[in-house]
């Protein structure tokens, strides 16, 4: 997560519907397998679909099937094709009648909450921005190295020894 992904999210405002803020806790000592995590998610869901606790009572008949349609659909993207692929948290945040759906799987633990307005509930990733972003790993071994970047909680390979490296130590004895 970087600042520019925080302030595009910070700058959605649901026009036609409402948008539903899911933070999910990935860690091993919570949701040690994806049974658990289904079993968390499905419980906040629950939770976010309660008319008290959405607004749900104020929307027009469209908006609330809508309202209740994503929902449903975070839950099956729980089920059916959720990968937790290492991540230690995730949110998730939707609005079919306002075009979003966006997953962004966290590097840290986010507690699990889930939020229904007409803005995205963001205070969950304030202390994840940016965190150890850009830090570089090499990997070296007699024969090979290899050098990664993390970016956005994910290592991305940006050199191959040894002829990528020489370009590289040249290029940072240039600057």
């Amino acid at each position: 997560i970087s600042w520019d992904v925080l302030r595009d999210l910070a700058a959605v405002r649901a026009a036609r519907g409402r948008v539903i803020s899911l933070y999910v806790d990935l860690s091993p000592r919570v949701a040690p397998n994806i049974g658990d995590v289904r079993t968390r998610v499905h419980a906040l869901l629950d939770e976010g679909s309660k008319p008290e606790r959405n607004g749900c009572i104020a929307l027009a008949h469209e908006r609330r099937e809508a309202l209740l349609a994503d929902l449903e659909g975070l839950q099956g993207h729980f089920e059916r094709e959720f990968d937790r692929d290492g991540a230690s948290g995730v949110a998730v945040f939707a609005s079919r009648l306002d075009n979003l759906w966006r997953v962004l799987p966290l590097s840290e633990r986010v507690p699990d909450a889930v939020r229904v307005g007409c803005e995205l509930h963001l205070a969950p990733l304030v202390p994840v921005v940016g965190r150890s972003d850009g830090a570089l790993v090499a990997a070296v071994g007699r024969e090979q190295g290899l050098l990664y970047r993390l970016r956005a909680g994910q290592l991305v390979e940006i050199a191959d020894a040894p002829a990528d490296w020489d370009k590289a130590i040249t290029l940072s004895r240039a600057r």
